[in-house]
């Protein structure tokens, strides 16, 4: 088994050492002082410290992702085509947001850059028209997945609907 990963500051006399105990997510809080006497250290569960500290799960997760989805015309004539790309970065998101709206947008276009967060939330940044109250798989942007499906338990085979 790995040692854990620990963060120390002091000197010789007196500090402190924050360690992350991985198998049991726990952080441990220790130190020492008078010419190096030990504290008795401390156990933090990972999810109370966070919280103690107003720190959202989420601010430490996966970064937000950017979506851009449109629907267009290629050349501002000819049908429709759908537009989906995932970008790493807002700007970057932009610029191609940017380039699928080109100078002028028909009735029937649209586009928007969406964000996909930790918790795979849907926000949307920016847009322009309507489409049509239709967003990814067909759901509305601003509802987030918990929202869109009906969630609730199953009827089992053979069950006689009662």
């Amino acid at each position: 088994m790995a040692a854990a990963k620990a963060i120390r500051t002091g000197d010789a006399t007196a500090g402190a050492r924050l360690e992350y105990v991985r198998t049991r997510r726990v952080f441990r809080l220790g130190g020492w002082h008078q010419n190096g006497l030990e504290i008795e250290a401390v156990e933090l569960p990972a999810s109370k410290l966070l919280t103690e500290l107003g720190v959202a799960p989420d601010e430490l997760g996966a970064t937000p992702l950017f979506l851009v989805d449109a629907c267009v015309r290629q050349g501002g004539r000819g049908p429709l085509r759908q537009v989906l790309a995932a970008f790493p970065n807002e700007v970057e998101a932009r610029k191609a947001f940017r380039d699928v709206r080109g100078d002028r947008v028909e009735d029937d276009e649209w586009g928007q850059i969406l964000t996909i967060d930790a918790r795979c939330r849907l926000e949307r940044v920016c847009w322009f028209g309507e489409p049509g109250q239709i967003g990814l798989d067909g759901a509305d942007p601003g509802v987030t997945p918990a929202r869109a499906r009906r969630w609730g338990p199953r009827r089992l085979r053979g069950s006689a609907g009662r």
